[in-house]
Formats: C-alpha cells, structure tokens, sequence
C-alpha cells in the first residue's frame, strides 16, 4: 500500500509540474539546455523573397572565379583564380554557380540571369562536378567547350537601400546582405550563414519587421525575461554586437541592453544578452547592430527565448515552420509562360526562384494560372509533389484563363513536379508562391 501511495504522490507531483509550466509558460530548464521553441521566424536565413539580384561570391564566401571544361553536364575544374591549376574549390552538393560570367568586382549584380544558374548535383572529386537545370530547354553549355573563364558560386542578396532584410527581419538601409553558399563560409550546424556589410555606425539586422510596435506582438514580452544569442564572425573591433530593444533602450547603441562586441579576432563567437523586458514597453526587437562603419561580419543560428539564458549553439529552428512571403514568388520559368504538350519535368526550386527559396523547403501555399490552347475533357496542367498527383491542377474546360490554388507538398531536394497532359498547350503559365513551409 505504501509502495501504491508513494507512486501516486509521484504522478500527482509530476502532473502538477507539467500543469504549472503549461499554464506559465516559462521555459523548462534541464541542465544548460531550454526545452522551448526558437521565438524568432526565418532564423535559419533560408527565404529571400526581396533578394534583388544573383550575385557573384568573392571568396568571402566560398571559393569562387574558377576556370573550367564543360562536356555536357559534366563540369572540371582546370585552374582556381591565382591558385595552382587543378586546385579543389571545396564545392558541395547544393551550391550553384554561373557560368560565362566575367567580372572583376567582387560583387556584380548585372550578371548572371537567373537562366544561367545551375546547381552541383554530384562532386565526384575535388576538381570534377555534375551540374543540374531546372527544365528542359534551357541547355547547358555545349558539349565539348573548353576554357571555360570565371566558373563563380553565386548567392542571393539584398543591396537596395530599404529596410528588405530576409523574410520576417529588417536591415538598415545603408547595409547589405548576402546568403552565403552552403561550402562557403557557414559554421558547422549550420546550413545557411547571412554575410553583413554595414556602411555606416548603427547599422542593423533586426526580428521582428512591420510587427515591432503593435500592441498584439509586443504585449507578449512586457515584464518577461528574454535572451538573445547568435553565433558572429568578424575581424574589427568594437564593431558587432546583439541588442534587445524595448521603450528604454537606446537603439543600436552597445551601450545599452546589449552583448558585449565580437572580439575582432575573426572566429565564430557565441554572444548572448539578457533582458528583463520593461513592463510598459511599446515595442519589441532583437538582433545585430554595429558600431563600425565597415567590416565584413557573418552571423548564423539566431535564437531568442523566454528566460535567462541559452548557451552556445543551445537552440534550433522551428521545426515545420511556416514562412508567409512578403513578396510572391513566381519561378523563372513560370512567370506568364508558355508550355508545351506532355511537358513532365522536375522545377529545381531553388534555382528556379533564383535562389530566394532554400534547398530546406517541404511545402508550399500558392497559386497556378494558365490558359489552354483548346477546351478538350481530362487534359490538365499540374504542380505536384509527385508526377501521378494533382495538388494544384487545371482542366481545360475551355480556353479562358483559368486559376486553381492549393499545398503543394515538395519532394526530399525541394523540389515539385510540373506536367500537363497531351496535345493541349497552355499560354500566360504563372505559378505564385505566397508562403513556405521548411523542414
């Protein structure tokens, strides 16, 4: 009878314990580590929806400017920059290059073309690769040509002088941003890092954006406990630190409820800041700021959390997160289109878009708009995650212009599959992309 009175008790305590942190909503502690979810949105830096261009890498992020031999889709590298010929460019399955593309300034926005991006599909070896487009008819290089000049990785970025930062975050005007390619310059753990290029003192990178100062989201943190942390790569000083602002503190300045500065020294460093959130606050930020004019600073792993703190590296992303896009998305090709009869092709997704969509999705919410050539029972157009699927489909019950919507659910690349049935073609073919899903 003890034995059954002290089990009871034990439930009765755990019960109440789980009770006390559903109704509190604190974060549970268990050694250094919270069991709680990432507050910030897009931290894995994956959606660009404003990227505004393709962009060049320098080798501030990842080896680029590459000579090479084409023979089909088979790419070889023959000599790196000013290295020695045969020299490895540590190139990953996932990075894309452009090919043809010449320049010498380490960022040129006028070229490539999103048509002429193309993605390793395989490393065979250090020097040879095979390349991927997105949908037939827009060729590789043709078989046989050699001397390839300036084989770059290319990313996508956000130069205008707005406050477009990836999705769901702001940036100050005068800064500029680049996702870094997955063999670049990103920390182990993480897939995707943001290069950072501020042009003037305060510059910043900061969650959440349009939301910051309305009383439905910042109510939330009033009086609360919150920690920031990221990890941070720079090599000036006194330059790149976290900050979490509310009505009280002094934004931008690393003076005020901020971390303290990266070191300078040029590694990955875990920096973290503690706030006790003001009680009467009108609004509610976190993110990187500076207190350099310039100097090239990467971050990656953003975390944010109720509680007093995080530790390195101690937090992940929101696992099947839903991104809402503040600018659709429609794929290259599939932007007022036209496409043949029996089309059946695999949309290489992220190329497709131009790199403002990761490798990292599973879904997506849009929507399909085509006109067929001929009002003809049981043909269609399709965008599935499998050939024999219909998530967004349109019969040609005549040739109006036609619109359907839906989830589409994407294959293991994050990728979908494109079809439309025999002898009926289809005019004005726009697929838009409102919102994500990632893994």
């Amino acid at each position: 009878m003890k034995r059954i009175l002290l089990i009871l008790l034990l439930l009765l305590v755990l019960a109440s314990a789980s009770l006390s942190y559903a109704v509190s909503g604190d974060p549970v502690i268990e050694g250094a580590y919270y069991i709680d979810h990432n507050l910030l949105t897009n931290a894995g830096f994956g959606v660009l929806s404003d990227s505004d261009a393709i962009y060049i890498a320098s080798d501030g992020l990842g080896k680029s400017g590459v000579s090479a031999n084409i023979s089909g889709t088979s790419l070889t590298v023959t000599g790196s920059g000013s290295t020695l010929e045969g020299t490895d460019p540590h190139w990953q399955v996932g990075d894309h290059v452009g090919l043809w593309v010449n320049g010498s300034e380490p960022w040129v926005s006028t070229s490539p073309s999103g048509s002429s991006i193309y993605e390793i599909v395989t490393r065979t070896d250090g020097l040879n690769y095979v390349l991927d487009r997105a949908i037939t008819g827009l060729t590789l290089p043709p078989t046989g040509s050699s001397g390839v000049t300036d084989v770059w990785l290319v990313v996508p970025g956000i130069t205008a002088a707005n406050n477009n930062g990836p999705d769901g975050w702001a940036k100050d005007v005068t800064l500029d941003i680049w996702r870094a390619p997955i063999s670049g310059v990103s920390k182990e753990g993480s897939l995707y890092t943001v290069r950072l290029e501020p042009s003037a003192v305060s510059d910043f990178l900061m969650w959440p954006v349009t939301v910051s100062a309305k009383i439905q989201f910042y109510e939330q943190f009033r009086g609360r406990t919150v920690t920031v942390g990221a990890y941070v790569k720079t090599w000036t000083t006194d330059h790149a630190f976290l900050q979490v602002i509310d009505t009280d503190t002094i934004a931008y300045n690393q003076t005020s409820n901020s971390s303290s500065y990266h070191t300078g020294g040029g590694a990955w460093e875990w920096l973290e800041k503690t706030l006790d959130v003001s009680s009467s606050t009108a609004k509610f930020l976190a993110g990187v700021a500076f207190g350099q004019s310039g100097g090239s600073t990467y971050a990656t792993a953003p975390c944010l959390v109720f509680g007093s703190s995080i530790g390195a590296g101690n937090c992940g992303l929101r696992p099947g997160e839903v991104v809402n896009l503040k600018t659709v998305i429609s794929p290259d090709n599939l932007a007022g289109t036209s496409l043949g009869a029996s089309v059946a092709e695999i949309v290489n997704m992220e190329v497709e878009t131009s790199l403002k969509l990761p490798k990292t999705i599973i879904g997506f919410q849009g929507y399909l708009i085509a006109s067929p050539s001929a009002a003809t029972d049981g043909k269609l157009i399709r965008v599935a995650k499998t050939s024999g699927r219909s998530d967004i489909a349109i019969h040609a019950v005549s040739t109006n212009r036609h619109s359907n919507s839906g989830y589409v659910p994407t294959d293991s690349n994050g990728d979908f599959y494109l079809t439309t049935s025999s002898t009926v073609t289809w005019a004005n073919v726009t697929l838009g992309i409102v919102a994500v899903t990632i893994r």
